[in-house]
């Protein structure tokens, strides 16, 4: 596929000479920030943008019954952002092209079979979308806390849980930087509880009948929770379209071979 017609960045595209690689023996966090800045020179760092607080800004149309729900009717940059359930693949894309805004970045770590189609579809521009690679967990701490310093959003899955040394360091650098951490397991990895937690319920779909109809959309209900949420068990329904094209479930995958081309490779060598 021509990802360079559709406006996806690839390696090429973007003038890059070698593949990105992050030290292997090493554990420091600042060697693999300086590999990531000395690389990624088009990208501008949080703390050099013009401040913006996306929970002052209304939600996008399609998940705007939330906002009731929210601390002040949005999401805080700094907090750590749950998602699972049905629907929580749409939802999470929804959020992560709403936090992006019009100059931010977005890193999915691990996610090589992210869903690029689907991701666009909910408002996510495939052109300041960075996929790494998946780290050896040894490596992944580090990696994460490196893209929190460059990136408005991180997506992650991690396959092993996640210490909670690394956690507390990953969730302070976040608070520190103003980035969101996207979790696509609902934080099933996380330690403890993420700041917030959208978790999908119940789906209805619309438009079918009896041998009769087409899909027209879905009607989803949500519940909202998670340590930094205004009160527990609450909920909300939302109208959505039909799955996108590409949306995946992460709750509980495995590892596989990706078929997708990358918008921005990282690969991670050990």
């Amino acid at each position: 596929m021509d990802y360079e017609a559709q406006g996806v960045a690839t390696v090429d595209s973007v003038e890059r000479s070698e593949p990105l690689s992050f030290p292997v023996r090493s554990e420091s966090r600042s060697e693999v920030l300086s590999a990531l800045r000395a690389k990624l020179g088009p990208v501008t760092l949080i703390s050099q943008q013009t401040e913006n607080n996306a929970a002052l800004r209304s939600l996008p149309t399609v998940v705007a019954p939330l906002a009731p729900l929210l601390p002040m009717g949005g999401v805080q940059r700094g907090w750590s952002v749950g998602f699972s359930g049905v629907g929580g693949w749409t939802l999470a894309m929804v959020f992560a092209g709403w936090l992006m805004e019009t100059d931010g970045w977005m890193a999915a770590v691990g996610l090589e079979d992210l869903g690029l189609v689907g991701a666009h579809e909910q408002g996510v521009p495939l052109d300041r979308v960075l996929l790494v690679e998946t780290p050896p967990p040894t490596q992944w701490a580090t990696v994460v806390a490196a893209l929190i310093e460059a990136m408005h959003v991180v997506c992650v899955n991690p396959f092993h849980p996640v210490g909670r040394q690394d956690a507390r360091r990953l969730q302070a650098r976040a608070r520190e930087q103003q980035a969101i951490l996207i979790h696509l397991d609902g934080g099933r990895t996380w330690p403890f509880p993420v700041d917030l937690a959208i978790i999908g319920q119940q789906q209805h779909w619309v438009g079918l009948g009896r041998g009769h109809g087409h899909l027209q959309g879905r009607r989803l209900l949500v519940e909202v929770g998670g340590r930094r949420a205004p009160g527990a068990g609450q909920w909300a329904e939302l109208s959505l379209g039909p799955p996108p094209l590409g949306s995946r479930s992460f709750g509980s995958r495995s590892p596989g071979p990706s078929s997708l081309g990358l918008p921005l490779e990282v690969p991670i060598h050990g």
